[in-house]
């Protein structure tokens, strides 16, 4: 995940978002995050060619610790990024087992 993220911008700054470099080749911003116990939800706009949005769940129990890729997927549109975050959390309800 580190190589996918290392030139990710933070969420008010300007971002390649076409395959038109404008901002030094900056095609990674972050979006928004959130946890679920020890569940942390990054999600990421991608340009270039054909923009997507990741979503990364890191499993990490405490600072310090190592933490733990669990699950990545592409978002393309804005009204499945709960969606698709629920699923790779596995939720109750959601389109794969509970935990």
């Amino acid at each position: 995940m580190l190589a996918e993220v290392k030139d990710m911008v933070d969420a008010d700054q300007p971002y390649d978002d076409t395959d038109v470099v404008r901002h030094g080749a900056h095609f990674n911003r972050f979006a928004f995050s959130w946890n679920v116990g020890d569940d942390w939800i990054i999600v990421s706009e991608r340009g270039g060619f054909a923009s997507s949005k990741p979503i990364y769940v890191i499993h990490w129990t405490r600072p310090g610790d190592t933490a733990t890729l669990t699950g990545r997927q592409l978002g393309f549109q804005q009204k499945d990024l709960c969606a698709t975050a629920l699923q790779l959390l596995r939720f109750p309800g959601s389109a794969t087992p509970g935990r």
